[in-house]
């Protein structure tokens, strides 16, 4: 009888058919966050780059010069070269050109780690693409994401294509080596590892003298490296820009490195310590430490001691060692300087797919399997906040909300509405919602200095000193028409640093009002013709120098507490004070005015134009004007049947170049009111557009309505701007009250005036 062979042992086993379920899943999770990453909005560093590359194309600055960074050239005109193709501000197709060179590097992953088999190459693409996609917006198209395909085309020209003459590998290697260094210098300290593979691999296979063979990889190699790094060089030298940019980052780029991951900066003592912690921590990636072990345990028992597997491994691992030190050459460590080291983990983290041998137990041959699984789904991975955000977008219809909370696009609105052609933005702060807004907007800096990080740290070093002399000057001579404070601004704490610059601030108080103020900036704009004089409470006559600069001391009016007692005696100062200014601010430093009797005067002798908090200030301005605004005329019309408008009047009134619509209105109570209602007074041109208003409770909510008595007069006087672009022949100045809870407009009860709109005037300007 014939012996009955045993049926073999088919190689897809339990553990393996769990490793291509699991690739799959990464596969359609890949997919679907690709999908969802299209919708996704330009910020952070990317719309800086961006925008500095319109200030090079469109705009003809040269960068190093017109505007400083910190940036290589090759940065600049990456994203030069994406704005040009896309457009600067297409952020559908720079979601698309994100997702090609996200599946350019996937190509090349394949290519290159293809020998290890299917499912590694499989799993180091899939899974680099879905840690890239859910990871913190922030390092989305990044600088450190950019180097990752010169990276990988490099190490796959080291291991594969062997039949190509070594020159020529070498070569290119090298050129791809200079490429990633006009982006980042940092980022050729993977490119030993890459030449080293390729000379033990050319010994292996045509031994030479280690001399000669050196020579024979080194020579392209260096020629290729020197490539693009000295076509960086001949580009600056030509654009008169060189000393500019080695003045930068030989000079400045290492007082930069003082500054730590938070507004912080440290001293050289502490410097050491930083960074062995930063380092240390791994940015919280030390997880996926376990499937990457795994995986070179399997690949390294699997093959024999000189297989070329086992070498393109010791590749990965000398890749991975590198590029974790690769944030440590900077001494700042932003999620996207990890980036490199995430892609060579994750490149690591695939060789557990590999699977042990059948000869194992089936429970542990599950091990790798749910090594993997669980660095994807334990912090620090994001994958579950990418899918609800999926789960919001696609399921409940939610759109995705611009990563900065629209901050870029509100700022860009009020810039596109108001800039006019030569005039200049000057931004104080950092970071992509105020470059985004200035690209959106497409302004010109009024300055070299985009960014006012410059300014705050160091101080004592002269260069520091001379960037803040520098920047004055710039001012001085290009007298922005807008100036931007971003509240998130780079205020540094620790050694010779500081959240003040009194030069710039003088300056701005003496040039510039306050025209828009948000949740997270205020712009002020440059009005040279208003003179300005501050009240300042509480204050004392000594403090002044401290808070204003010495010449603006005979500007200041400060008040301290025990001057409120006497209001006659407060009343003929500021009566005094108030006719030398065509514009009054008060500022309450961290507290009110306990009686109001500042407020109070004010509003009876200038027009109340507003009030805003910078912080724990809270500043009312006040437009003072002449007597011809005092001339009333009698309206007498009732809201609804509690509250009569006695008298009424409207002024046209030019202050330099300025226009404003000075409004008086006098009040009186039919009945008590339980209600507290607010006056909305409106410049309405003719096609309906309310261009200006004014909103507030009686007297600047001195007297609310729910105060006043029968018989008893109310006056109110308030003063609002015109916009400087303001065309129309004519416009009306109309009233509306309303309730504040219920935002219920009151009716005009007088037959002549039907409905809740009482127009006070019509004006027409010039007339």
């Amino acid at each position: 009888m014939a012996s009955m062979k045993s049926n073999p042992v088919s190689s897809h086993t339990a553990d393996r058919v769990a490793g291509y379920i699991l690739l799959t899943l990464l596969t359609l999770l890949l997919i679907l966050t690709a999908v969802y990453s299209l919708e996704w909005h330009i910020g952070h560093d990317p719309a800086w780059l961006l925008y500095e590359g319109r200030l090079i194309d469109q705009h003809h600055l040269a960068p190093y010069r017109d505007f400083h960074d910190v940036n290589f050239p090759g940065s600049l005109y990456f994203y030069l070269l994406v704005g040009k193709v896309i457009g600067f501000t297409n952020e559908q197709l720079l979601r698309v050109i994100d997702l090609g060179y996200l599946g350019a590097i996937g190509l090349a992953t394949w290519l290159w780690l293809r020998p290890l088999g299917r499912m590694v190459a499989w799993g180091a693409t899939a899974l680099f693409g879905i840690a890239y996609l859910t990871s913190d917006i922030t390092v989305n198209f990044q600088r450190d994401y950019i180097i990752i395909l010169p990276i990988t085309c490099a190490a796959l020209l080291s291991t594969r294509f062997s039949h190509w003459p070594p020159a020529i590998r070498s070569l290119l290697v090298g050129v791809l080596g200079g490429l990633a260094a006009t982006i980042k210098p940092h980022a050729l300290i993977g490119w030993p590892v890459i030449f080293g593979f390729m000379y033990f691999d050319s010994q292996r296979t045509q031994p030479r003298q280690p001399i000669a063979q050196l020579v024979r990889l080194g020579l392209p190699g260096l020629v290729g490296l020197l490539i693009p790094i000295g076509t960086m060089f001949l580009y600056l030298l030509a654009s008169g820009v060189l000393s500019n940019f080695i003045e930068i980052e030989t000079q400045y780029v290492p007082l930069y490195s003082h500054v730590i991951l938070t507004p912080t900066t440290i001293d050289y003592s502490d410097r050491f310590g930083h960074i062995l912690r930063s380092y240390t921590a791994l940015n919280g990636f030390g997880w996926w430490l376990i499937p990457a072990g795994v995986g070179i345990a399997l690949v390294l028992r699997a093959n024999q001691p000189e297989s070329r597997h086992r070498r393109l491994v010791f590749q990965m691992i000398g890749l991975a060692i590198c590029y974790s030190l690769y944030p440590v050459v900077s001494g700042q460590f932003y999620n996207y300087h990890w980036l490199p080291f995430l892609y060579c983990l994750m490149t690591l983290s695939a060789l557990s797919l590999t699977g042990l041998p059948k000869t194992y137990p089936a429970a542990i041959r599950w091990l790798p399997i749910l090594a993997l699984a669980g660095g994807l789904v334990l912090p620090p991975s994001q994958i579950p906040d990418a899918l609800h955000g999926v789960y919001r977008r696609y399921v409940q219809g939610q759109p995705i909300p611009p990563n900065d909370g629209g901050v870029a696009d509100e700022l860009a609105t009020y810039l596109l509405t108001h800039y006019q052609p030569g005039d200049r933005v000057q931004v104080l702060g950092s970071g992509g919602p105020s470059m985004n807004s200035l690209l959106l907007a497409d302004v010109i800096p009024a300055t070299s200095f985009l960014s006012d990080i410059y300014f705050y740290h160091d101080l004592s070093h002269p260069l520091i000193q001379r960037y803040r002399q520098t920047f004055m000057s710039q001012l001085d001579q290009s007298q922005p028409r807008f100036v931007v404070d971003m509240y998130l601004r780079h205020f540094f704490i620790g050694p010779d640093s500081s959240i003040e610059f009194p030069e710039f601030s003088e300056w701005l108080a003496r040039n510039y009002q306050l025209a828009y103020v948000s949740k997270t900036f205020a712009i002020y704009e440059y009005l040279p013709e208003h003179n300005r004089g501050f009240v300042v409470y509480p204050l004392h006559e000594t403090n002044i120098p401290i808070r204003y600069h010495p010449e603006a001391a005979a500007d200041v009016m400060p008040v301290s507490p025990d001057q409120t007692s006497d209001p006659h005696v407060l009343n003929e100062r500021l009566s005094g004070f108030i006719d030398r200014y065509d514009i009054v601010q008060v500022e309450f430093l961290s507290e009110q005015d306990p009686t109001r009797v500042i407020e109070s005067w004010l509003g009876q002798h200038a027009f109340r134009i507003g009030e805003h908090w910078i912080n724990a200030t809270r500043i009312v301005e006040y437009l003072v004007v002449a007597p011809e605004c005092l001339d009333m005329q009698t309206s007498d019309v009732t809201f609804g049947s509690s509250m009569r408008l006695e008298q009424s009047v409207v002024a046209l009134i030019e202050k330099g170049e300025t226009k404003w619509v000075c409004i008086r209105l006098d009040w009186s109570a039919i009945h008590p009111m339980n209600d507290s209602y607010k006056f909305s007074v409106r410049v309405v041109v003719p096609d309906g557009q309310v261009i200006a208003a004014y909103d507030s409770q009686p007297a600047g909510y001195l007297e609310p309505t729910t105060g006043w008595k029968p018989g008893e007069a109310i006056h109110d006087q308030l003063a609002i701007q015109l916009p400087d672009t303001l065309t129309v022949d004519c416009y009306r100045v109309e009233l509306v009250v309303y309730n504040e809870m219920t935002m219920e407009h009151l009716s005009i009860t007088d037959s002549a005036f039907p409905g809740d709109t009482f127009l006070l005037r019509e004006l027409v300007p010039n007339k």
